[in-house]
């Protein structure tokens, strides 16, 4: 769980925010994620591993983000292992999430340096 807190008008409210993973039991297999990225900080591609095949018939995508919450890419996940290459993005931070059909899998972040 993540607490912040929201000011507006002189009042600070506390509100208790749960990690955009919790609430799905298939992001975590025995403690461990199902998705892993490497190198991470990544100067030139990522590579996106399943720990395990990925289910048939199952619709697989991952959407990166910037820090400001924009879209930078989507790609379909038809693999157990892909490279994506991130040399063209900004060194910075990106969060990434990973949907299986419509439900939210796994969301994480990595680190692109020059």
């Amino acid at each position: 769980m993540y607490d912040i807190e929201i000011s507006g008008n002189g009042n600070c409210n506390p509100y208790t925010i749960p990690p955009s993973n919790s609430s799905s039991p298939r992001a975590y297999k025995e403690g461990g994620r199902i998705f892993t990225i490497s190198p991470n900080p990544a100067t030139d591609k990522i590579v996106l591993r399943a720990d395990s095949d990925l289910d048939v018939g199952d619709k697989y995508r991952m959407s990166i983000y910037n820090v400001l919450g924009n879209k930078i890419q989507e790609y379909n996940i038809d693999q157990s292992s892909i490279a994506i290459d991130v040399n063209e993005f900004d060194s910075g931070v990106y969060l990434y999430q990973i949907s299986v059909n419509t439900e939210l899998l796994q969301s994480d972040k990595f680190i692109k340096i020059d």
